[in-house]
């Protein structure tokens, strides 16, 4: 990309708008999308949000018919926060099964575009309705079909799935999910029923999706039984008011001042996190739901294999903390022997050095004469004693006993660390010792 200025690697690019603008006028931002590693969609969201003019629709047309349309103007902008872009690639935060998956995918798009065509889509599919819908979807079909007459229909509730639809887009629906279910279940995919919609598995991860129609809210237009039924409640409350009653709702009409209106968009959303992985389809301008049934699919093969990448990263992560808290705590355990063949040490050195004392004085010590010699034998016999009794404490028999007692030398060290020491633990900066 000969306009970038600042950075480009496989995970971010930085470029100025500048820079941008000149991709985009010299590239169709469907191959430029997919160099910077991101959706179209994706790339015109920037573009907009830094306020890069992009070429309109049929822009590229008119280049491969030999005509030359005007480019849109640039005006710089002393806002320096608009004027760098960042654009990261969604495929840097996937993991690599994952990221491989897209990639497939991608190589199988360009070989089909490769050897035919591509067969747009400008207008909603005339669907009939599907006789032997999909056993899962079977409760809401019936429930929903019953369902007639103006406004919106829904459907919720156990064995159902939850719906809010216009009326014309109920067979469409219920063809889509019966396609989509039987593709997925093709792919090897488990489908159930969840509390507001579906839930696709592989293994033990899974996703939840719902499918929904756009909708817009429009001015009511009230009808001639609504317009009596109005004038009548304002006679009510003007002759209320002549009363002096105040126990009349003065704000509700007889009719609501507007209507949530269908649209005839249907959008797909999984739900829950992505990291950078697909998780919405919609009806576009020249696309719908039932041409994506490809997409869609890979997506959740994307997105479970995402899940199931970062569910081992943490089941892994978790088995690496429980093993380094283990070895922290024989460390610790080692930390506290160690303190304690100190302990006996210095108390064998202080009790052997009081010994050579004892016994030093008394080699020298003369009772003498008079009465107080009888007391002073009474000394030397007590310190006799206290010698004998250091001299058994520092032998070699009870040493070895308490050596045995508190298993400060075992023959088989069960605190043996073939790692070495680990890390120690710190809490607010002071090493954790449990001594």
């Amino acid at each position: 990309m000969a306009y970038m200025r600042a950075s480009h690697d496989e995970k971010k690019t930085i470029l100025s708008r500048r820079d941008l603008y000149e991709l985009v006028w010299s590239t169709p931002v469907t191959k430029l999308a997919e160099q910077f590693g991101i959706s179209d969609r994706g790339l015109a969201k920037i573009c907009e949000r830094h306020r890069v003019p992009s070429p309109p629709r049929g822009y590229w047309a008119k280049l491969e018919a030999g005509v030359k349309p005007k480019r849109a103007i640039f005006v710089d902008t002393s806002d320096g926060a608009l004027n760098v872009i960042e654009i990261n690639s969604t495929l840097s935060v996937m993991p690599p099964e994952a990221r491989l998956i897209v990639e497939r995918a991608r190589a199988e798009r360009k070989a089909q575009k490769a050897s035919k065509s591509a067969k747009r889509v400008t207008e909603q599919p005339k669907l009939e309705p599907v006789d032997q819908l999909h056993p899962l979807i079977a409760a809401t079909a019936k429930t929903l079909r019953k369902q007639r007459g103006p406004g919106m229909v829904h459907v919720s509730g156990t064995g159902l799935m939850s719906l809010r639809l216009g009326p014309d887009s109920v067979e469409r629906v219920l063809s889509f999910l019966d396609a989509l279910i039987r593709r997925l279940e093709g792919n090897g995919f488990a489908v159930s029923l969840v509390d507001k919609g579906m839930k696709v598995a592989l293994g033990v991860d899974d996703a939840a999706f719902a499918v929904s129609e756009r909708t817009a809210w429009e001015p009511h237009e009230p009808t001639e039984e609504e317009l009596a039924a109005e004038q009548r409640r304002q006679k009510r409350i003007e002759k209320a008011r002549r009363a002096g009653s105040w126990g009349i709702d003065w704000s509700s009409r007889a009719y609501p001042e507007r209507d949530e209106v269908p649209q005839g968009e249907l959008v797909l959303q999984i739900e829950g996190w992505s990291d950078g992985v697909r998780r919405r389809w919609a009806d576009g301008k020249i696309q719908r739901l039932e041409t994506l049934l490809d997409s869609i699919a890979t997506g959740f093969e994307v997105l479970l294999a995402s899940r199931k990448a970062q569910r081992l990263e943490r089941e892994q992560r978790a088995r690496d903390e429980a093993e380094l808290a283990r070895r922290q705590v024989l460390a610790e355990e080692r930390r506290k022997r160690e303190k304690k063949r100190r302990d006996l040490l210095r108390e064998v050195m202080s009790k052997s050095k009081e010994a050579t004392t004892i016994r030093q004085w008394l080699s020298s010590a003369d009772p003498g004469e008079g009465s107080e010699s009888k007391e002073f034998e009474r000394f030397v016999a007590w310190a006799q004693q206290r010698l004998a009794a250091l001299e058994d404490a520092i032998s070699r028999r009870s040493v070895a006993e308490v050596v045995r007692t508190q298993e400060l030398f075992p023959l088989v060290d069960n605190l043996y660390d073939p790692q070495g020491e680990p890390p120690r633990r710190y809490y607010y900066g002071m090493p954790v010792d449990d001594e």
